[in-house]
């Protein structure tokens, strides 16, 4: 009996479905993705707030909802933090 293997499974899948990533593709200009993405996450919810690092002209966004903040502040010492760069 022979079995796939997940390298084929995984292969199958895309060339049936695509690249996973297709629906992360944006307008290619970085300043309109971001103004995207910030008004997707506070029409779902989100609370967004931007932030800026003068010396290194590094900017970005942090989001949270609204029960997310409230366990922040309940139980702080745990916090996830994730960190995406574009060069």
């Amino acid at each position: 009996m022979e079995f796939l293997r997940r390298k084929h499974v995984s292969n199958i899948q895309q060339s049936i479905q695509g690249p996973l990533n297709t629906h992360l593709i944006g307008e290619g200009v970085l300043e309109k993705d971001i103004r995207e993405a910030i008004k997707y996450l506070v029409d779902e919810g989100y609370r967004v707030e931007e932030f800026s690092l003068a010396e290194s002209k590094k900017r970005g966004f942090t989001f949270a909802k609204p029960e997310q903040l409230e366990k922040l502040t309940k139980f702080g010492w745990l916090t996830l933090i994730d960190s995406t760069q574009h060069q």
